[in-house]
């Protein structure tokens, strides 16, 4: 159809329809750049490493 992708609304979809997190880490900073930038791992962190490290064979 020639119509253009909108990156955003693709990562929003594929997110939706695979439930996988965009990211595993949380950093400790705000939207004005402010925090102490320590990264923690999120709860999902060694479920997500495994999903990758199997090839989703294991979800």
């Amino acid at each position: 159809m020639g119509w253009q992708i909108d990156p955003i609304g693709l990562r929003t979809v594929c997110n939706q329809l695979y439930g996988l997190p965009k990211a595993s880490i949380y950093v400790d900073r705000d939207s004005n750049g402010k925090g102490s930038n320590k990264r923690y791992k999120k709860t999902n962190f060694s479920w997500y490493q495994n999903v990758i490290a199997t090839n989703g064979e294991q979800l």
